[in-house]
């Protein structure tokens, strides 16, 4: 609301310094501070300071520029290693959805409630696939909607978002949940549940510039007891990077984590294992310890 008393007051880039500055922040250049700010946004790059945070509202001593804008840059590069990761789980989870869902059942079964355990969140689902293929500049689609032709599921999958995907999946009966997971992992639907859960929220998380770093992710995966006890996952992007080491080529895995490592290595006098989820030997865990089966 205009005018009111609950509206900040405008800042400029070199004002928004200035009460960094005035936190105990150290900046050394100026100008390459205002660049920053103006290519970030003050509130993003602050969401970085949080940990250095004092009582009083100040920032730990010694805190500077540099060391905040280095940490933003791992997680920028964080991210975009996780997506690659991610990307290659969620196009083997497209086609496996489509592809046995349809083999049990028919091409067009997505369409009804008939195949959901519950109609309202179906309904939710259909309604949300019309307006995406509706407004969907795909040529399959269009020549698909001009001819008057069914869109069987292997194609509407193409269009529908991966977190929809991953709700419909969750609404399947058990014996459709089942024959997918099996089919496709060699696993078991709720833990299916639980990692494309995790991923298409992690995926949305990345894909918006989410802050990954210090951050407490809200949905974690449930990893079996038999693995548990093998590598004892407490920290949240370690299970993570445990469930993608189970759905991965492991080839892909492993150059991703020694990508990881080399960034890690890279950024590690800015950035704290803890911070990220991880602990100190996740890389000789995650490379050296194989998985009995797939989880």
């Amino acid at each position: 609301m205009e005018g009111s008393n609950l509206t900040k007051e405008f800042t400029t880039f070199r004002e928004q310094l200035n009460i960094l500055k005035s936190r105990n922040l150290i900046i050394k250049d100026d100008d390459f501070a205002v660049s920053v700010l103006k290519s970030i946004n003050y509130y993003r790059f602050t969401g970085y300071l949080i940990p250095f945070k004092t009582a009083d509202g100040k920032y730990k001593k010694g805190t500077t520029f540099d060391q905040i804008y280095n940490i933003y840059e791992f997680d920028r590069r964080l991210r975009l290693l996780l997506l690659e990761l991610i990307e290659s789980i969620e196009l083997k989870f497209r086609v496996a959805v489509s592809h046995y869902f349809s083999e049990k059942n028919t091409p067009t079964a997505y369409e009804h409630a008939s195949y959901f355990v519950d109609e309202s969140k179906h309904k939710k689902f259909y309604d949300q696939y019309i307006e995406y293929r509706n407004k969907s500049n795909e040529l399959f689609i269009k020549h698909y909607l001009s001819n008057g032709y069914d869109i069987p599921f292997w194609v509407a999958v193409e269009i529908i978002p991966f977190g929809s995907l991953s709700m419909l999946y969750a609404n399947m009966n058990n014996d459709d949940k089942s024959y997918i997971a099996t089919k496709a992992y060699n696993s078991k639907p709720y833990l299916i549940n639980s990692y494309m859960h995790t991923f298409s929220t992690l995926r949305n998380a990345c894909t918006h510039f989410n802050r990954i770093y210090d951050k407490s992710f809200p949905i974690k995966p449930k990893i079996p007891t038999p693995i548990s006890k093998k590598f004892n996952p407490s920290f949240t992007m370690y299970k993570i990077l445990l469930v993608m080491k189970s759905l991965l080529d492991n080839r892909l895995f492993m150059n991703s984590m020694i990508n990881l490592n080399v960034l890690i290595t890279e950024y590690s006098e800015s950035i704290a294992l803890h911070r990220i989820g991880l602990p100190q030997n996740w890389y000789n865990e995650l490379t050296t310890k194989s998985l009995d089966s797939i989880i």
